[in-house]
């Protein structure tokens, strides 16, 4: 399941995965967030979460993660990568040579860090897709 992070600071956008993310987890919470960005002519400085509680993604997961991605690459301004998973990483290494933004992995303790990253990132306005 994805959740969205609340009292995060302004123009800071962030959201959690527990448990098993599936495909309709990205349709009912990521997809609204990446096109109200779309709409507002803003790109995310986002922030993803995938702590001890995070069990993986299905597939149908993965695939929505990959269109979603390659759909709105332009959307995006910075993205830290919060993790507990060892394996998340790697394939941070991956999302962040395919995205056009900086791209930082942060520990679980070091979420803060990861805000104060973030923060100072310009929120620019997007290119249309």
């Amino acid at each position: 399941m994805l959740e969205r992070l609340e009292n995060l600071p302004a123009g800071i956008e962030g959201l959690k995965a527990v448990g098993k993310v599936t495909k309709e987890d990205y349709e009912k919470v990521f997809e609204p967030l990446l096109d109200d960005a779309r709409r507002d002519g803003r790109r995310l400085r986002f922030l993803y979460q995938l702590g001890p509680e995070f069990d993986g993604f299905t597939p149908g997961a993965l695939w929505e993660d990959a269109k979603l991605g390659l759909r709105s690459l332009r959307l995006f301004g910075g993205c830290a990568i919060v993790r507990d998973v060892v394996w998340i990483r790697d394939s941070a290494r991956l999302v962040a040579f395919v995205l056009p933004c900086p791209v930082q992995v942060f520990s679980h303790q070091a979420r803060q860090q990861a805000i104060e990253w973030l923060a100072p990132l310009p929120e620019v306005a997007a290119t249309p897709p």
